[in-house]
């Protein structure tokens, strides 16, 4: 058996405790000399209603009632009353209602009890609930919706998306993994499946599982390590090989990233050099980078790679492009950080940026991959010609970070005419908006000159995410965070184009307004992504 040492889950491991610690539980059963056998479930087409009210007319009352218990977030509770409210109109709710996205769960959580005849009703309804939104299967993987029919009518769901779409919900698909009852299950298969057919998806899975099946200790770790042999197995030799030559790597750049933090400040870059030369001799021909399986590299130019002097020393390692005529492939590669959370939140802002994109409000978003190779290690991409605000305001002194003018000079210095000063202006002004907008959704804390970027183009972007959902750093009782989200006045300097309110500060609000307000009509997406997240993995947030 399981311990109790550890924060329980609404739904635990499906494996024994194999350690010779835990406590083993023998049950005895009198032999009755009948027969048992398993009821499986049949197919939820043939499923018949034995007790549910047959639709009919809606009284508008009742329908008003059940559609606001439907527009509230996944977080608000049920009373009693709401829930034999929403039993005993479960087929209003399926005619009338299927469209919302919160529709199938409220019914979900009102069942009364999981045994017939209850739960041969909410199979019934199952069979004929349709999907309106591919998304709206995310909700269905909650771990307190546990049946069995229900896992696959959300997989059924999610089979819908596209691959892009798919790699973008991966994370979460591949941590519900934990709650199947089956090695064999529904989302295990599709996730197969489709690491199968896309290179993407199969890059995206493998480095997911590896880190899932080590990090997940034994309580869960098993399965991970099943769906990595499975994975292994259906992508063939060469593309296992191509993961080998992926994890020499990492291990190898793990060493000399010990190596570098323990030597003197004064000679880590002599022995940077020394060690990546290693590397550079040891690893031979072309190979992938684990940030994405289009980054095709052939070895490491040893004296364009560097140290970053902060506590971790992380490596700004460049890599040789295999491509004669492309530039080389920089990336930053951390030991001793635990990169779950800012994987996490620039999900959440990729996935902000295309829901805008495909609102039609291009707000000029610049994010970066970043990928977990370890417990406590990982990759993230550098994105190039870019500078921390510290680093721009204390170009001539360290007063620069008290005047206005230090981030409109030096966009000027890095676009000299009219037409590209006023492009980097307007680069600037929709990503500041967009990243005003996803810091205060994500409630990210900790917001200074050093974790801010501007490119020479003018985007803005964020780094380093370690305080998110308003877990702010606290002197005391008293939040470090004393605004819900960054805007200084050189940001707004740059926005009206001088120290005068401008109508262009205007179009600046009316972004942000526009940007928040896409952002609420797809509450359920970002939430159902946030709560799975939290309630799979205690330890992020």
């Amino acid at each position: 058996m399981w311990g109790g040492d550890e924060v329980m889950d609404p739904l635990d491991s499906p494996y024994p405790n194999t350690s010779r610690d835990a406590v083993l539980l023998e049950l005895l059963f009198e032999d009755s000399g009948e027969r048992v056998k398993y009821e499986e479930a049949p197919p939820i087409t043939s499923h018949a209603p034995s007790s549910a009210k047959k639709p009919g007319a809606t009284p508008s009352l009742l329908y008003r009632g059940l559609k606001k218990m439907a527009d509230r977030d996944r977080f608000s509770s049920l009373s009693m009353e709401d829930e034999k409210l929403i039993w005993s109109n479960r087929f209003l709710l399926r005619d009338h209602l299927s469209s919302s996205p919160r529709g199938l769960p409220l019914l979900l959580l009102s069942t009364p009890h999981w045994r017939p005849p209850h739960r041969d009703d909410v199979w019934a309804v199952l069979g004929v609930w349709p999907c309106h939104d591919p998304v709206h299967g995310l909700e269905l993987l909650d771990p307190q919706l546990a049946d069995g029919i229900v896992r696959k009518t959300a997989v059924s769901w999610l089979s819908g998306l596209h691959d892009d779409d798919l790699c973008d919900f991966l994370p979460q698909l591949v941590q519900s993994l934990r709650h199947d009852n089956y090695e064999r299950g529904a989302m295990a298969e599709l996730l197969l499946r489709r690491a199968v057919l896309s290179p993407r998806v199969a890059h995206s899975l493998y480095w997911q599982l590896r880190i899932l099946a080590t990090a997940s200790g034994e309580r869960y770790g098993v399965r991970y390590r099943n769906m990595t042999q499975a994975l292994d197995v259906l992508l063939g030799e060469r593309i296992r090989a191509e993961f080998t030559t992926q994890e020499e790597l990492v291990e190898q750049l793990v060493a000399v990233a010990a190596v570098v933090k323990a030597t003197r400040d004064a000679h880590r870059q002599t022995m940077l050099v020394h060690e990546l030369q290693r590397v550079k001799e040891r690893m031979v021909g072309d190979f992938r980078l684990p940030l994405s399986p289009s980054l095709l590299v052939r070895g490491v130019d040893v004296e364009s790679s560097s140290f970053f002097n902060s506590n971790t020393v992380p490596l700004k390692i460049s890599f040789l492009n295999s491509d004669p005529f492309g530039d080389n492939i920089d990336i930053i590669f951390k030991v001793g950080d635990d990169l779950r959370q800012d994987i996490l939140v620039l999900q959440m802002i990729k996935l902000m940026e295309k829901i805008w994109l495909r609102a039609g409000l291009d707000l000029k978003m610049v994010t970066y991959d970043c990928v977990a190779t370890g417990q406590d290690h990982g990759m993230l991409e550098v994105v190039t010609d870019s500078s921390t605000l510290r680093a721009i305001q204390t170009e001539r002194g360290v007063t620069g970070s008290f005047k206005d003018k230090p981030l409109s000079n030096w966009l000027m210095r890095y676009n000299t005419s009219e037409t590209d000063y006023r492009k980097a202006i307007d680069n600037f002004t929709c990503s500041c908006a967009g990243y005003c907008v996803a810091t205060y959704v994500l409630g990210i804390c900790d917001r200074h000159n050093d974790n801010i970027m501007v490119k020479r183009s003018g985007h803005m972007f964020h780094i380093d995410f370690g305080k998110i959902l308003g877990n702010a750093q606290m002197f005391g009782s008293i939040k470090r965070d004393r605004v819900p989200f960054v805007l200084t006045r050189d940001m707004a300097y740059v926005i009206n184009d001088g120290d005068r309110p401008t109508s262009r500060f205007q179009q600046f609000v009316d972004l942000c307004c526009t940007a928040y307000n896409e952002l609420r009509r797809h509450t359920h997406t970002l939430l159902s992504l946030l709560s799975l997240v939290i309630s799979l993995d205690n330890g992020v947030a």
